[in-house]
């Protein structure tokens, strides 16, 4: 017998019949009985027709919520007539697109502060402030009723909905505020005439201070607009010994001054480097004994630092019951001079050279990954590793990146896990099909990270799909 097309039920090709805006969805209109069979299938949009043919499918295209969103029909029909509809809701998501930005701002010292962000999508944006990795509101605006030179930095604005990735905006906030010196060095604090002495001065503030040294009568040297101002002062005469003295100014209050004293000194013999002196890697500590005095009390020593033959440091060491000095942040594996001058109150001996090697000691070496299957049919891969050669300090984490090959183009290198229990040097990693990967494994000690394998060193994977040769 005849009958109308019955048990209509109107699917889509999304989970829970939810799309993201941008995308596309196919309906499909499925019939369990029609005698004669379903001729014409009509979609309707909120009461509206959209189509009436043949073809139980309809397909939407780069949908967006204010066109798409609502309730579809389809009333499947045959000779006898039109059977039983079947609806369906559309839910179209949009993902987080921000509306309003916050602005770079400056404020002076007990100034409040106030950044805005907002952003739109659906469902509804939540944002969040953070600085520094630490959350600090849950807000749109974040309001500070009065700010010091901490709230200084980069404050971020978090967006999220749950579609697709989260979004953030920066915004940097800058906090003026006085000088404050914070140290003022001479190369020598006691030195003699015909010798010139070099004048450091270190500052904060926002704004850039302006720095200037002054001579002990009071004649101003130089002016810098920076946060140092280093000076070489020729002493010619008996009255450029005394007390210099370094001002800070940014035009807040208040300003700031310090004073540092240059005494007058004369020349003696040669120390001798004792067997107890320490070679590290990035520091040397040189142990001496004082010469002979040459009828004069020994008053201090004076280190020269050389590389190549070219001054490095120079360090004015005034107490003379010292017989030890420090180098830091010096070259691994590197040639170094130094040079050690003994005092007294008039004259300064011929130096003591010491011809020394640094030690060899950084970064860890190149981490090797275990050989790869060069293709897999799998949905993950495991890397395991061999430990590098730590260079001289303890491995502290290890940190795997993946890369993609595209049509032989290597595309960025990207960080998929960090992993502090260095014990363990193996990791699963999902893998996708129809793509090409490479991997890299770095290992990080106090000294830095390693450098990754580069070139012919880097595996490739193929998995099962892709079109790579």
């Amino acid at each position: 017998f005849l009958d109308k097309p019955e048990g209509a039920r109107l699917t889509t090709n999304t989970s829970q019949n939810t799309i993201i805006k941008g995308d596309t969805v196919t309906f499909k209109c499925i019939v369990m009985a029609a005698v004669p069979q379903v001729s014409i299938y009509k979609f309707y949009f909120n009461g509206s027709l959209l189509s009436d043919n043949s073809n139980s499918e309809y397909t939407l295209n780069n949908v967006n919520r204010s066109q798409h969103h609502g309730d579809y029909k389809c009333v499947p029909h045959n000779a006898v007539g039109d059977g039983a509809e079947a609806t369906v809701r559309l839910n179209i998501n949009v993902p987080v697109q921000f509306t309003e930005v916050p602005q770079n701002i400056t404020v002076n010292t007990s100034a409040p502060l106030f950044l805005s962000c907002d952003a739109s999508g659906f469902p509804e944006p939540k944002i969040r402030w953070e600085k520094s990795g630490i959350k600090l509101s849950d807000t749109k605006q974040l309001n500070i009723s009065s700010s010091n030179r901490n709230y200084a930095g980069e404050y971020v604005c978090i967006a999220s909905n749950g579609v697709r990735w989260e979004k953030t905006v920066r915004a940097y906030v800058t906090v003026q505020y006085p000088p404050t010196i914070q140290n003022v060095t001479t190369s020598s604090k006691k030195s003699w005439i015909g010798q010139t002495v070099t004048l450091k001065c270190l500052s904060d503030g926002v704004p850039t201070p302006t720095l200037s040294w002054y001579k002990p009568q009071g004649s101003g040297i130089n002016n810098v607009t920076a946060r140092e101002n280093e000076v070489q002062v020729p002493l010619k005469g008996d009255q450029d010994f005394g007390h210099y003295k370094c001002t800070a100014a940014n035009g807040l209050v208040p300003s700031d001054k310090k004073l540092i004293k240059i005494n007058q000194i004369k020349k003696p013999g040669k120390a001798s480097i004792k067997s107890e002196s320490v070679i590290q890697a990035t520091s040397i500590t040189i142990q001496w004994t004082a010469p002979a005095d040459g009828g004069s009390p020994i008053t201090g020593f004076q280190m020269i630092l050389q590389k190549d033959g070219t001054e490095i440091k120079k360090v004015n060491i005034t107490d003379p019951g010292t017989t030890s000095y420090s180098f830091h942040g010096l070259e691994k594996d590197t040639n170094y001079t130094v040079k050690l001058f003994s005092r007294n109150v008039v004259f300064e001996g011929d130096p003591t050279v010491w011809n020394i090697k640094t030690k060899f000691e950084g970064a860890p070496d190149v981490v090797e990954i275990d050989e790869l299957p060069s293709e897999t049919t799998d949905d993950t891969i495991t890397l395991k590793w061999k430990e590098p050669e730590s260079n001289g300090k303890v491995i502290i984490m290890y940190t795997v990146y993946q890369r993609v090959v595209t049509d032989g183009k290597v595309g960025q290198w990207r960080e998929i896990k960090k992993t502090r229990d260095v014990s363990v040097r193996e990791l699963k990693i999902a893998l996708e099909r129809g793509k090409v990967y490479q991997f890299a494994i770095t290992a990080t000690n106090e000294l830095g990270e390693s450098l990754k394998q580069e070139g012919a060193n880097i595996q490739l994977v193929k998995t099962e799909g892709s079109m790579f040769k």
